[in-house]
């Protein structure tokens, strides 16, 4: 996947450099690892990270950038790739190249910026203390009114 920018993004600010996602395999086996790798270019050397999918779940790809790294003109996705080296992000999963794995890939929702995370957004962010619920910014997290099964209460004297 190639996105190039009607004009160039700054990289200069590390709380604006998150690159988020999703990427979903059509094809992959179930359990079946497949590393990927993202760059970008124009204006400086490349820069990149490496990420894996599993199987054909979908996965939320966020990757932060580091801070003073300049212009780029473009973005690339790299499906099906071994280790890239120029690496500028943290989370970094690397050491799993899938040679010879090729797939059909649907990758949606690419931004790029500071994302203070929603209590919506189904990832653990925000200060929340459960995914989308609980600490400063949500909404508290839902306890479990489930009555018990199993449960014999006798009434009278003990």
């Amino acid at each position: 996947v190639e996105v190039q920018f009607a004009s160039p993004i700054d990289l200069s600010n590390a709380a604006e450099n998150t690159l988020r996602f999703t990427i979903q395999s059509t094809t992959a086996a179930p359990g079946e690892i497949h590393q990927h790798g993202v760059s970008f270019q124009g204006g400086g050397g490349a820069l990149e990270a490496n990420f894996q999918t599993v199987g054909q779940a979908v996965t939320n790809v966020e990757l932060n950038f580091d801070a003073g790294l300049g212009t780029r003109n473009g973005l690339f996705i790299f499906p099906d790739v071994g280790d890239l080296s120029a690496i500028a992000a943290t989370p970094n999963q690397n050491g799993n190249p899938t040679n010879g794995l090729f797939g059909t890939y649907i990758i949606d929702n690419i931004t790029l910026g500071f994302d203070p995370g929603t209590c919506s957004d189904g990832v653990l962010n925000n200060g929340e203390t459960a995914v989308d619920c609980g600490g400063p910014n949500c909404a508290a997290c839902p306890t479990d009114t489930t009555p018990p099964t199993g449960f014999t209460a006798t009434l009278g004297a003990v």
